[in-house]
């Protein structure tokens, strides 16, 4: 009888101990976080579509920044600037792809408007001395923008020189130093003896001279 009272605690014991020791543990975990924890609104996982649980259960998407988030246009490297010039006197437009700066990338439609306020508000002094007046955004996109700045032009003779600027035609008044235009003609698309010339800086007597050329290669 001895020996089954001695088996008998020998199993019960133990039992006592992990009842105990877990009695215990949920008073401790109970002291500590008096709240509790409900793990119905852990996350669960973490999705590769760009979209996660958050803590409440609800769904967040992740937002990423690219040429258009959310049909937001967003200029970025590859957006091509492009630049009308007129001139209001003479009521004529040359437009030309210029190098897109730095600055404006990452930029959308409503900051690159704010851009184009403050530079129209506060203009380089070389364009004020080429007569600048005005400028608008007349397109833009991810892909394209196109921008007319209005100028009335101001030249200190009325002769010019026709020159060539990164494969591109200038027009210089006859200091060979004040820009007058630039346009969208490539110097690949004229005849080789008119190239040299150019290349070497063909001097035009005046205006009418200059607009004809102007239009007679312009595409």
């Amino acid at each position: 009888m001895k020996f089954v009272k001695c088996i008998s605690l020998f199993f019960a014991l133990p039992l006592c101990l992990i009842g105990l020791g877990f009695c215990l543990g949920s008073g401790v975990f109970d002291f500590f976080y008096p709240g509790g924890i409900d793990r119905s609104n852990i996350t669960k996982e973490i999705k590769t579509t760009g979209e996660k649980e958050i803590a409440d259960g609800e769904v967040t998407k992740v937002q990423f920044r690219a040429a258009s988030v959310d049909g937001e246009q967003v200029i970025d490297a590859d957006t091509r600037f492009f630049v009308e010039e007129t001139d209001l006197r003479r009521d004529t437009c040359v437009e030309t792809e210029w190098e897109l700066p730095d600055k404006y990338i990452g930029m959308n439609r409503e900051e690159f408007l704010i851009a184009m306020e403050e530079y129209e508000l506060s203009p380089p002094l070389s364009e004020m001395e080429r007569g600048f007046v005005s400028l608008e955004v007349k397109s833009f996109s991810g892909e394209k923008v196109l921008i007319r700045m209005n100028y009335i032009y101001t030249a200190p003779t009325t002769s010019f020189y026709i020159m060539a600027e990164k494969h591109n035609i200038v027009v210089y008044c006859d200091d060979k130093k004040t820009l007058y235009m630039k346009t969208n003609i490539q110097l690949n698309s004229l005849p080789d003896e008119l190239q040299q010339k150019i290349i070497a800086g063909m001097f035009v007597e005046d205006e009418k001279t200059l607009y004809y050329f102007l239009e007679s290669y312009s595409s």
